[in-house]
This record gives structure tokens, C-alpha cells and sequence, in this order.
């Protein structure tokens, strides 16, 4: 609320990469005018500059993280530390031989449309023929696979070579897109807290991580489910 982030209902733009991003981003520069040190900035992002202020007063004014350590609570004691360790990861991941893995699609490989009235995911997945896991993977803002109306225009993220032909049968979207009744919200509701097994086909260039990604699960889940492969 603090960066005028909307969460409701139907959307919550903390799942949105740019504007979360954003919003994190002006959290920890403000937080750094507040401690003009980094280290006592991530901590504060973690569990507010309150905690820190106090570890910083019961401490005498240090205001060095690892001075301040034995006096700060423990999720900022283990937070720092592991952001140091993942930046570490980060900028020597080919001395320990960790790779990258392709994304399943490239932000540049996407547009953005504005949408002016509701729109139903599946209804949008059967009319520009893109399945229904990739405009979620791309617009995980929208919680109930649903794009309510708004006073505003709202942004829906497509493949880029799917824009034209969501323009092309814009019309026929609109003119189909109910709202979810009861049951169906309970339903995306409930799979977002709960894995759900469902049958998959592999393809050629698919991989594990891939796969886990466009459905929301881990490789571990995937093992689990398949104790007979590799």
C-alpha cells in the first residue's frame, strides 16, 4: 500500500515482477537514506527499520551490522548473511559450476496489450491459441485467471506474435469472458496453495525446471510423481 501496489479479489500487483520490483527497490533506497548503510538497509527490509532502531539503541548506537548482530532478531541475523551468500553465488556461479537455465519464454519475446473490459483466461487461451499456463506464467498479477472490469485500463502481458490476434478477435473475448462463479474462485484459489497432478506430454527442448516453472511446482514434486524417471 506503501507504493500504491492494488491487492484485491482478483489482482495483487505484489506478484507483478516490474512493479514489485519497483516497490522494493524505492523500499531499500529509502531505507538506506534512513541507515546510509546497505547492510542495515537489507535488514530493515526484512523486518523493519523498528527492530533495527532498536538493536542500534539497546547497542549504544553501533551501527555496524556484525557489532550489531547478537542484539538484532534472528530473521535479520540469517537474511543478510544469506544475501551476501546468493550475490556471492551470483557473480561466481561458473567457479562452482552452476549454470543458468533458459527461461521459458524471454521478456523480449512479449508485448503488452491494455485490456478495457473483463477478461476470462480461458476464454483469452482458446481465442489467440496460447496455453492457458503461459498467460498465467506471464500475468501471475490476476489470481483468478481473470481480468476484472476497471475503471482504468489494465495490462495484459502476450507473446508478441500473439498480439495482433488478440486485437483481431478483441470483440469476441470481451463478449465471452464471464466472471468466475463461487466455486470456480475457490477452485484457482485453492490450487494456488495446493499442488494438483495432472498429465503432461513431454517435448522436445523441455526440461525439468522448465516444467516446473510454467506449472508451479519444484523438480522434487515431479520426482515424487515420477519415481521412474530420471
Amino acid at each position: 500500500k506503501m507504493f500504491n501496489l492494488n491487492i484485491n479479489s482478483y489482482v495483487d500487483d505484489r506478484m507483478d515482477p516490474i512493479k514489485s520490483t519497483e516497490a522494493a527497490c524505492q523500499y531499500l533506497q529509502y531505507l538506506y537514506r534512513i541507515f546510509n548503510n546497505w547492510q542495515l538497509a537489507l535488514a530493515a527490509y526484512n523486518v523493519g527499520p523498528g527492530a533495527i532502531n532498536n538493536a542500534i539503541a539497546r547497542s549504544g548506537g553501533e551501527k555496524n551490522f556484525w557489532k550489531l548482530y547478537d542484539n538484532l532478531p534472528e530473521a535479520a541475523q540469517n537474511y543478510v548473511p544469506a544475501f551476501i551468500a546468493a550475490a556471492y553465488v551470483m557473480t561466481n556461479h561458473s567457479n562452482h559450476k552452476i549454470t543458468s537455465i533458459n527461461p521459458v519464454i524471454t521478456y523480449s519475446q512479449t508485448d503488452t496489450v491494455s485490456v478495457s473490459k473483463p477478461v476470462n483466461f480461458s476464454i483469452l487461451s482458446k481465442s489467440i491459441d496460447v496455453p492457458i499456463e503461459i498467460i498465467r506464467f506471464l500475468n501471475p498479477t490476476y489470481k483468478l485467471d481473470y481480468i476484472p472490469e476497471n475503471s482504468a485500463k489494465l495490462t495484459l502481458r502476450l507473446p508478441s506474435n500473439k498480439t495482433s490476434l488478440f486485437i483481431k478477435n478483441e470483440g469476441v473475448i470481451y463478449a465471452n469472458s464471464t466472471k468466475p462463479n463461487n466455486s470456480e474462485q475457490k477452485e484457482l484459489l485453492d490450487s494456488t496453495v495446493q499442488k494438483q497432478k495432472m498429465v503432461y506430454t513431454v517435448k522436445s527442448g523441455d526440461s525439468m525446471h522448465k516444467i516446473a516453472i510454467i506449472y508451479g511446482c519444484t523438480i522434487e514434486d515431479i520426482q515424487n510423481w515420477n519415481p521412474n524417471i530420471d
